[in-house]
């Protein structure tokens, strides 16, 4: 099987960028189908014991500390006070020294995103959704402010005052590598500490895991928070293809929690039972209740390549090209001991 080794990937690309390009992939990614039809899948664990994990769970949160998910509408690092967790995978050569490396996979500020653009503008957020330009723009913010702004007026994202408004801020470019950043999802593929402490999990992981959490919203104690988190939280992640997700649901109450799919609805989280769906399609985790937790085990893996830590290298597996991604988790070739 072909070998990708990370000290040739360019330090302009991210690992699963420069492989795209050296590959076939995205002829698989627009043309393969999963035998398994339908949007969200549900699956049972008869090999954990569900109040342990969440009473582990939190004995980790005390020992390891709880990080508010950083900022990635605009500049600076600042954490939130209610959605945040602990990172499961690591990065050696993550780029940042400032983030701890049980926080490296909880957010990252958006170099050149001052706060008038989103943070500030729930509106222009929810049209950049809409019409998933959100990882272009993480590129278009390299070409400079000015540019950037330019463009999000092409695509009709801002209207003609919003951009003359924006001109008047300087024009920053913001030339940095993007080879071990937050967007380099696959870098994240070392288990912490805290990982290994649910061993019940990580034991029965036959991929390689890429950026994933043991994510906890805290308790939300007022409305308007309540209602701000639900406009904010709506996003897209990787496609399957680069970033298979599993969500664990550890600790929820009756139907407070769940995923909201767009085009789709909400779905009630049930503790001891995973989800899978494909996380490019816009979504978010809802809270229909105040005074509540949720704690959720996000595993991610990469489905098609396997991680070499002694070569430093990703290798192409058996899947590649043959298996769809959900087809491989119904399968059992993700998670071993899960049951649709």
């Amino acid at each position: 099987m072909k070998k990708f080794y990370v000290d040739q990937c360019p330090d302009d690309l991210t690992m699963h960028s420069w492989i795209t390009n050296n590959t076939d992939i995205e002829y698989y990614i627009k043309n393969m189908k999963p035998k398994n039809k339908g949007t969200l899948f549900e699956f049972e664990d008869r090999n954990i014991d569900i109040s342990k994990v969440q009473s582990k769970s939190e004995e980790l949160f005390d020992e390891f500390g709880w990080f508010g998910m950083l900022n990635i509408l605009g500049e600076g690092y600042r954490r939130g006070k209610a959605y945040g967790g602990l990172s499961l995978v690591y990065n050696p050569s993550y780029i940042d020294s400032k983030i701890p490396i049980n926080a490296q996979t909880l957010g990252y500020p958006k170099r050149g995103f001052p706060d008038e653009i989103f943070r500030d503008n729930i509106d222009i957020f929810k049209k950049v959704i809409a019409e998933k330009i959100d990882k272009k723009i993480w590129q278009w913010s390299a070409l400079g402010t000015h540019k950037l702004y330019n463009l999000l007026y092409d695509c009709k994202i801002i209207n003609s005052t919003q951009l003359k408004n924006l001109l008047k801020l300087p024009d920053v470019v913001h030339k940095v590598p993007t080879k071990n950043t937050y967007t380099d999802t696959w870098g994240f593929n070392r288990w912490t500490k805290p990982a290994t402490y649910l061993s019940e999990i990580t034991n029965r992981v036959k991929r390689s895991p890429v950026r994933s959490r043991l994510a906890k919203i805290k308790k939300v104690t007022t409305e308007d928070q309540r209602n701000n988190l639900n406009k904010y939280l709506w996003h897209r992640d990787t496609s399957w293809f680069y970033e298979l997700r599993l969500n664990l649901s550890i600790e929820t109450h009756k139907n407070y929690y769940g995923i909201e799919i767009e085009n789709y609805g909400k779905t009630a989280f049930v503790p001891g039972r995973w989800y899978v769906w494909d996380t490019d399609f816009t979504h978010r985790p809802y809270i229909d209740k105040i005074g509540y937790t949720r704690t959720n085990y996000v595993l991610a893996v990469n489905p098609w390549f396997d991680f070499n830590e002694k070569e430093n290298c990703w290798i192409q597996n058996r899947f590649y090209g043959n298996k769809h991604p959900l087809d491989m988790v119904v399968d059992g070739d993700v998670l071993e001991g899960i049951h649709a």
